[in-house]
């Protein structure tokens, strides 16, 4: 597995932004086992991180590099700054462009990634749960998939706020008009950045285009009853909705990763191929016994 700490320039956002990016580049797998597909682009997941987190949080705190190993994806893990996934238009900023248009155009050029929307998936945690589901929706030619996980759906919430900062939240009604680029916080409500109405859109005109949903929670997550509702009214509209509770769950990075490996077992990815057993080679069943050496560990054909 290679991890990649890089940056780049955003035309969304103009500046330079940090990206965490892991790669399943060497294989590890038992003798006499299943070698992943070689040579491939490799499916990916964009991943997006919650709110008062950036994009090293969850390779650090979680076995992102693991699960991603094993099931052979490649993982671009993108820090949101608190702003929501949302089109700042008073700055002139764009944190959705910011993922579906400068992210995926620049790793899918420097890395060998899948340009297929069967290969390509959307995923988060809190906000990056709400992230994935706004995005995802929106562009359902892109992605083929969305990983809801702990997602903050705050809609309601946010769009009643105050400008006295609540002790749930640390940012204001003036700063959700500021980073949601709205006139007022109402009108947020049957917006492209409203994931209720994104649903019922896509729904209505592009039922085909209707991404595979998942979504974890914790079930004693304050944000547990919100996924319910929401998964629900996307199986309402005909969406395909697999739903894991991750039980007695906290809103943290313990119930994320679990809802992340059950994820990555319900994509279309490839059986568990990394096993605990230090064996690399470049062909399929070879035992112990013809294993040429230790030299031959890094000659791994990529």
């Amino acid at each position: 597995m290679a991890r990649f700490s890089t940056n780049f320039m955003s035309e969304s956002i103009k500046r330079a932004i940090p990206l965490e990016i892991v790669l399943p580049t060497d294989h590890c797998v038992m003798p006499n086992g299943p070698l992943p597909e070689l040579n491939r682009p490799y499916r990916t997941l964009y991943y997006l991180e919650g709110s008062m987190g950036n994009s090293s949080g969850p390779v650090n705190y979680s076995h992102l590099q693991l699960l991603a190993e094993d099931y052979n994806l490649a993982v671009v893990v993108i820090g949101g700054e608190n702003r929501w996934w949302g089109h700042a238009t008073r700055l002139d900023e764009d944190y959705g462009d910011l993922v579906t248009v400068d992210v995926v155009n620049f790793t899918r050029r420097a890395f060998n990634l899948s340009r297929k929307r069967e290969d390509t998936f959307i995923g988060g945690f809190s906000m990056g749960g709400h992230g994935a589901y706004v995005l995802g929706l929106r562009n359902p030619d892109l992605f083929g998939a969305i990983i809801a996980l702990d997602a903050s759906l705050q809609k309601m919430a946010i769009s009643t706020s105050v400008n006295e900062k609540e002790r749930w939240d640390p940012t204001p009604k003036s700063g959700y008009e500021t980073i949601l680029g709205l006139d007022k916080v109402e009108d947020w409500v049957g917006s492209d950045q409203d994931y209720e109405w994104l649903a019922k859109n896509l729904a209505e005109k592009a039922p085909e285009k209707k991404p595979a949903i998942f979504s974890a929670c914790g079930t004693a997550d304050g944000l547990y009853g919100f996924n319910q509702e929401y998964t629900a009214y996307l199986k309402g509209l005909g969406y395909d909705v697999t739903c894991y509770d991750v039980q007695d769950g906290l809103h943290n990075y313990f119930t994320c990763e679990a809802g992340l490996e059950a994820a990555l077992k319900w994509l279309p990815l490839e059986t568990q191929i990394h096993e605990n057993y230090p064996y690399f080679g470049t062909t399929a069943n070879v035992g112990f016994a013809n294993f040429n050496g230790w030299k031959t560990l890094y000659n791994v054909e990529a």
